[in-house]
């Protein structure tokens, strides 16, 4: 790990801890050193608490502070008005976690989460757009709104994709059965503490799976733990069991641990990680920032996914390879019906779709340079993807199809 790497989370688990870091590491750091760990926790969204953390309420800081007082303010009266019609909505994740940090306002994101019923989408859609909000484009099962400041994702389903084990669909689909009373209110949700933290846990392997997950997902974990001490460890452990997460929420755990110091009940204290895979994980989370887009190519995830579906850890990447270039000419069926709707439920007009996808890439240059990077990208990252599938296949990430 580089020095700046290391400075850069022992800064974050001093914040994460509410302790000083000047105090802790007996004086102040260079100007130099300071900007090459801001420019590091910028690229994980979590600058303002660097700063804080090393010097207290600066321009940024305040800025910041400021804007998650009006993100929330907006998300809080926006509750209120679920809660008015009686629509069943669940708080999750960044919103809920935010609150266990020293200073909550600091604690950023880029959109706010909800989980609704599926039968609710369409009063959901006819009420955030009566209220002004203008609906983005979105992956199946997630609908979303912006206006101004404010960003919502609405989830119909916890795992979007068919990527993952039955028994990782049935938990997730399950998800209100696990839930409890928001505050004071009758309409409005959250998680059940074990669930809560089974699911930010497996949010965590969900990003792996497609690029990478960044400090703040991990420093999220550390504060949910510290200000949740008395989890109930069976329920917690047949959630894990359920679905085969055990192995790998012990590695998320572990790093916990080693990062910021965060003891738990829940980690088996015998429990050791090689010293090489803390390396390697440790390496690709800080390389690929908030959400893993920074670090490896996503070329060499869609091979290493590619891997991971037909086990071919004894193999090259070649046939994984070929049969990336394979998706990349013919996509799938369910990449296709987004793009062109006219193909749903008609899967035998998906070669006219093949034939539109072409042309409009060759005669429009944006979309054809970024086709030739991609040819490049999967070429080339067949060695990224054998490092990668032999790292998940070690810290438990098993229990995708």
């Amino acid at each position: 790990m580089k020095e700046n790497e290391e400075l850069f989370l022992q800064i974050l688990k001093s914040y994460v801890n509410s302790r000083s870091f000047e105090k802790e590491n007996g004086g102040e750091i260079s100007g130099e050193a300071v900007g090459s760990v801001l420019a590091l926790a910028k690229k994980h969204s979590v600058q303002a608490m660097c700063e804080y953390a090393l010097s207290g309420h600066t321009q940024l800081v305040n800025q910041t502070v400021a804007r998650s007082v009006k993100r929330i303010f907006a998300a809080t009266t926006l509750l209120g008005i679920f809660e008015e019609k009686g629509i069943k909505l669940c708080v999750m994740k960044g919103f809920i976690v935010r609150g266990f940090y020293a200073i909550p306002e600091l604690r950023t994101f880029g959109d706010i989460d909800f989980l609704i019923e599926k039968d609710s989408e369409s009063t959901v859609i006819s009420l955030m757009e009566e209220l002004g909000y203008s609906r983005e484009p979105g992956e199946e099962h997630v609908i979303s709104f912006k206006k101004d400041l404010e960003y919502y994702e609405f989830h119909t389903r916890l795992a979007e994709d068919d990527a993952f084990e039955g028994s990782v669909e049935k938990l997730l689909s399950s998800a209100w059965s696990y839930t409890k009373n928001y505050n004071d209110y009758k309409y409005i949700y959250e998680f059940e503490d074990e669930f809560h933290l089974f699911y930010m846990i497996f949010h965590i392997a969900k990003h792996f799976r497609t690029s990478g997950a960044g400090v703040r997902m991990f420093c999220d974990i550390a504060v949910f733990l510290q200000k949740n001490k008395a989890l109930d460890m069976i329920k917690f452990s047949s959630l894990l069991s359920s679905c085969n997460m055990a192995l790998f929420a012990q590695n998320v755990l572990y790093i916990c641990r080693q990062w910021f110091g965060t003891e738990s009940p829940i980690l088996d204290r015998g429990y050791q990680m090689s010293d090489n895979l803390l390396t390697e994980i440790t390496e690709f989370v800080l390389n690929g920032g908030t959400f893993g887009f920074c670090g490896s190519s996503l070329e060499a995830s869609e091979i290493r996914r590619e891997m991971d579906r037909q086990n071919d850890s004894s193999r090259t990447a070649a046939s994984a390879e070929k049969r990336t270039l394979f998706r990349f000419f013919f996509p799938t069926y369910e990449k296709m019906k987004k793009r062109y709707s006219f193909v749903e439920g008609k899967k035998f007009l998906m070669p006219i779709a093949y034939i539109m996808r072409f042309f409009g890439s060759i005669f429009k240059p944006k979309r054809a340079k970024k086709a030739v990077g991609r040819l490049q990208g999967i070429r080339s990252g067949g060695d990224e993807a054998m490092k990668q599938h032999a790292m998940y296949k070690e810290c438990g990430l098993d229990f995708f199809k």
